[in-house]
């Protein structure tokens, strides 16, 4: 089976604890970025999607889409226990994959 980006939201809001709605909404707080900034990571890695689709997916911009992917791949060099999860949830998506 193929991950979809739905897949890989409800694995992230999972990891994360945050529901979906907190990850699409306005929110803010440091759980909800950090879950959104990862679900726009995965969706470019793993399901080739360009920067506009996923910006219109999780209701933000371009840029804001871009500045996203960009820091989930700094703090993934960076910070252990970013690393630790964003491992954990690509495990939970390789599964899904069937690797």
């Amino acid at each position: 089976m193929k991950p979809t980006i739905e897949i890989i939201a409800d694995i992230v809001a999972q990891e994360y604890f945050v529901s979906r709605e907190d990850i699409f909404s306005a929110k803010r707080t440091q759980s909800v970025s950090d879950a959104r900034q990862v679900i726009m990571y995965l969706a470019h890695k793993y399901l080739y999607m360009p920067y506009g689709e996923i910006a219109e997916y999780v209701g933000r911009s371009y840029n804001t889409t871009r500045y996203g992917i960009r820091m989930v791949r700094d703090r993934y060099l960076f910070d252990r226990g970013f690393f630790q999860k964003l491992n954990r949830i690509k495990d939970k998506i390789n599964k899904i994959k069937g690797w």
